[in-house]
């Protein structure tokens, strides 16, 4: 039975309708939990009927044929294919096997036949946070070229080639120094159909997406579930905004918002709140930088910063400031440490009564508020592991973690 893994967007964008055809059930749910982190709910749907009749912006269609023989995998490709074809659809990614398994050949060439003349297919298969890298062409897995790996060896469908060449035919390799270099440009040069991507790091990841996006060589993806960790950003589509306040002084907290900093990103805009100013100086500084950014405002990262006699003032400033911006730029994600800081920006919000969801490790609680509106993880000072701040980041960016 071929199942359906049904995604219907919360956040509805400009009427896009994206398929991602998989072809084992794992690797539906492999590439639906990427997007559940954008913002979509994920039903999984077991009736063929859903054949006849969908309308929905994004399905994602589990073929069931990775351990099938070639032929049939090609007769159900086809008529799938047929199916998309006729109901339309405007971005096709093909899930394949992190590890090459599966008729991957045979399912690209009958794909292939049904795509416009001229568009191009890209192979993107690195996924190097789990250890999968694509070198010249050539598939690694930890440091190990993939057919001496126990893939070699499976069951089902053993990996015969660690060479992603003789898996296609009329292709380009685009090696590291290429997408480092001027990515968009070499590729606009290339001529061939079949366009095969190396990777090395989750970075050439993000740049293979935003480039095809750019150039519109985005319709037709084949790969793991690596790159569409990135694809729908440069679809527009954006995860949840996180708002993160640091209003503890402990030395414990010091040590874990240092540890934070380390994992700093191009999406988190770090401000150390500034004392000496006003709270409107304060406010004016942000907004220059914040637009788009999850936000990290930090009251006190070293020891030196400990001033009793400011501490009313460090807790006015830090609500006040965590008001105004959470309400300007509508952040439902909530970071708050430090009990008098969470809790007098929580009656600024008009929040007085959670639910209690789960923690995330000693003390760290997850809330919701009453209207569900809310989601907030909150941590005493001296509470969490070094890296708390890095889990409960994550926690509140993706949203399929809080229930």
């Amino acid at each position: 039975m071929v199942l359906f893994l049904l995604l219907d967007k919360i956040y509805k964008g400009d009427n896009m309708r994206i398929c991602i055809l998989a072809d084992d059930f794992t690797g539906a749910g492999d590439v639906g939990i990427q997007l559940r982190k954008f913002g979509f709910n994920v039903k999984i749907h077991t009736n063929n009927n859903f054949l006849e009749k969908n309308d929905d912006d994004v399905i994602v269609i589990n073929t069931n044929t990775r351990n099938d023989e070639s032929g049939l995998s090609k007769k159900i490709i086809n008529k799938t294919m047929e199916f998309l074809n006729k109901t339309g659809y405007d971005k096709l990614y093909k899930k394949i096997d992190s590890t090459l398994r599966g008729n991957i050949k045979e399912e690209v060439i009958e794909l292939k036949k049904h795509i416009k003349i001229g568009e191009k297919i890209c192979i993107i298969i690195g996924f190097p946070k789990m250890g999968r890298q694509i070198l010249d062409g050539k598939h690694y897995l930890n440091g190990t070229l993939l057919t001496n790996t126990e893939f070699a060896k499976d069951v089902h469908k053993p990996v015969k080639s660690s060479d992603l060449r003789d898996y296609f035919s009329d292709y380009k390799i685009i090696k590291l120094d290429e997408i480092r270099g001027n990515l968009e440009e070499n590729l606009s040069l290339v001529n061939e159909d079949i366009i095969i991507f190396d990777s090395e790091t989750e970075k050439d990841l993000e740049i293979i997406a935003k480039s095809i996006v750019t150039l519109g060589y985005d319709k037709n993806v084949v790969g793991s579930a690596g790159v569409m960790n990135y694809l729908p950003k440069y679809w527009n589509y954006k995860k949840n905004r996180v708002f993160m306040l640091s209003g503890s002084c402990s030395e414990k907290n010091i040590l874990q918002v240092n540890e934070f900093k380390k994992y700093n990103d191009d999406n988190i805009y770090i401000y150390k709140i500034n004392y000496n100013i006003s709270i409107e100086e304060n406010i004016k500084i942000i907004e220059n930088f914040c637009e788009n950014n999850d936000i990290f405002l930090i009251s006190i990262d070293k020891k030196d910063d400990i001033l009793k006699e400011k501490l009313t003032l460090v807790t006015d400033y830090n609500k006040n400031i965590a008001f105004y911006i959470i309400k300007k730029y509508n952040i439902k994600n909530l970071f708050l440490t430090g009990g008098e800081t969470a809790i007098e920006t929580l009656e600024l919000l008009n929040i007085n009564k959670l639910n209690v969801i789960d923690e995330i490790d000693t003390g760290v609680v997850i809330y919701k508020d009453m209207t569900g509106e809310f989601q907030i993880i909150s941590k005493p000072g001296a509470f969490g592991n070094n890296d708390i701040y890095k889990k409960a980041y994550e926690k509140l960016k993706n949203v399929e973690n809080i229930i």
